[in-house]
């Protein structure tokens, strides 16, 4: 199961907003709150997201690394795959 908070913290942290009883995955954005739930496994997996990920990676590659390059590659792969399903009009459930 994924939760979906979308939501500006300014206080309190995410735990506000995670009942205690809940176990799941978390995707998030790199908001310095979001730390805490990292000190909480196995209750809670949390993923980044692909953007934030895919704006360090052009960071790394216009500073000259080229070990960045591949993963690059791979998420242009992940957009391509997304650009095609939209197209196709596929929807959660077909995407798996």
């Amino acid at each position: 199961m994924v939760k979906v908070i979308k939501s500006k913290l300014t206080s309190g942290g995410p735990d506000r907003f995670i009942p205690e009883d809940w176990a799941g995955a978390l995707q998030s954005h790199a908001y310095e709150l979001y730390a805490s739930l990292a000190q909480e496994p196995p209750r809670i997996t949390q993923f980044g997201c692909v953007t934030h990920f895919r704006r360090k990676i052009v960071d790394a590659i216009k500073a000259g690394d080229a070990d960045a390059i591949p993963f690059f590659d791979l998420i242009a792969q992940l957009y391509a795959i997304e650009k095609d399903a939209t197209a196709r009009g596929l929807g959660d459930a077909q995407r798996g």
